[in-house]
């Protein structure tokens, strides 16, 4: 958050890492790239790093790049912000003409997140059976998610208490809302634009490494994620 607003001398209105997938237009990067640059009155963007990186603070190029859309972009773009119903509090230090509205905290699927910030072995199992129940398919394993929602693809982050369903009104859209991302799946799957996940891949980069002797501890297995491959 410090690199961020030190590099565009603006406030982040969110935690931007928070949710994926996010899209940008890639003039956007180029733009964003160049206020950085005349901001830091040079030519060279090593110059400009340096000028704005404080060691030892973490600092994520997708916040700096959405932090200046958010300024000078947002019209270009739709926003989807868990604001966590804190939405005043984070207003208060938001500059006028560029406060969050109502309409720039509406829900939208998350179908990818950051390990770093959040890891839930279920949440991935269900998004995986779903996907291939949608389609179908009824795999081993997969019988105790048919009967959910699949909520949690709205609350991938530590820092978020679901905000975007948080009240009848509002799961009742984000149940609107899976009801369409399954259809699209679906789609994509029967139409074999998008092939479905097939966890052998997981299994045999799991045997190539046994066979060389070494392993990824810190990530899961594949009999952990699925019981079974």
């Amino acid at each position: 958050m410090a690199c961020t607003q030190k590099a565009l001398g603006l406030t982040m209105p969110s935690d931007f890492m928070l949710f994926f997938p996010v899209f940008l237009w890639r003039s956007t990067v180029t733009n964003c790239r160049n206020f950085i640059l005349k901001r830091f009155k040079t030519n060279n963007f090593e110059d400009a790093f340096s000028q704005f990186y404080i060691r030892g603070k973490l600092m994520s190029p997708i916040d700096v790049i959405m932090t200046y859309a958010w300024y000078l972009e947002h019209d270009k773009y739709e926003w989807h912000l868990d604001v966590n119903n804190d939405k005043d509090e984070i207003n208060d230090r938001l500059p006028t003409g560029h406060k969050i509205k109502e309409e720039d905290t509406t829900a939208e699927v998350a179908t990818g997140y950051h390990t770093g910030y959040y890891f839930d072995v279920d949440s991935i199992k269900r998004g995986y059976c779903l996907s291939h129940y949608v389609t179908g398919k009824k795999l081993p394993g997969c019988e105790p998610f048919y009967a959910t929602s699949g909520v949690s693809l709205y609350n991938l982050g530590v820092t978020t208490t679901n905000g975007f369903c948080d009240t009848p009104k509002k799961q009742q859209y984000c149940k609107l809302l899976l009801a369409r991302h399954y259809r699209y799946v679906k789609e994509e799957f029967m139409t074999a634009r998008t092939n479905p996940i097939d966890v052998t891949l997981m299994q045999k980069v799991e045997n190539f490494a046994k066979d060389a002797k070494f392993s990824c501890a810190r990530y899961r297995t594949c009999v952990q994620y699925f019981g079974k491959c």
